[in-house]
């Protein structure tokens, strides 16, 4: 009895796996959306299936400088794109040789 039931039982088990794990999800192209402000770029990304994910670790602006994955790459949809807003932030900073600073510190021969 338990052989028979194991008989009927194995094909139902089988199509629900090979459909729950294996079935392609539809696939869709992501789209360019560097320079959109960052709602344009959150519903645009959305009303194709795609998540958006928003860095905002730059100061400047408020638009897309940066996307992950790139313009026109194919991906499932569900999948996630990272936006990053704004630009880097720029630090000014001077390099020395050690020649100059030997000179300043009159340490030059």
């Amino acid at each position: 009895m338990a052989m028979i039931l194991a008989i009927i039982s194995a094909p139902v088990i089988i199509s629900y796996i090979v459909l729950t794990h294996f079935s392609p999800l539809p696939e869709t192209v992501v789209p360019y959306v560097i320079g959109l402000s960052e709602m344009e770029a959150f519903e645009k990304l959305e009303s194709i299936g795609l998540i958006c994910f928003v860095e905002k670790n730059y100061e400047n602006e408020d638009v897309v400088s940066f996307q992950r994955p790139e313009a026109g790459r194919v991906a499932k949809e569900g999948r996630a794109v990272t936006i990053i807003i704004g630009k880097p932030k720029t630090i000014d900073y001077i390099i020395k040789s050690n020649e100059t600073t030997k000179e300043s510190t009159g340490e030059a021969q």
